[in-house]
């Protein structure tokens, strides 16, 4: 939290590392190469697990993820965001 404040944008944070991981993969594989701002699925009113900082303090659930993926098809990074939010 303190880092977003700091850093004065929202800083993202994954909350599990299996779901997330196959999401992510599941994206590269069907998007391909490029950057792709897509939404974070939910399930039966679920979040996704993913939550933002704000540099207000305050914290979301994320509602998008920034996914880039390398023309060779691996991931160079992903992380999530809040739409309603500069990021």
């Amino acid at each position: 939290m303190a880092r977003a404040r700091d850093g004065g944008k929202q800083l993202g944070q994954w909350k599990d590392n299996q779901i997330v991981a196959d999401f992510i993969a599941e994206i590269a594989q069907k998007k391909g190469a490029g950057t792709h701002d897509v939404p974070l699925p939910s399930k039966h009113g679920k979040h996704f697990p993913a939550v933002v900082y704000l540099k207000t303090g305050f914290k979301h659930y994320a509602d998008k993820a920034r996914i880039i993926v390398k023309e060779d098809g691996s991931v160079e990074t992903a992380y999530p965001f809040s739409s309603s939010h500069p990021h």
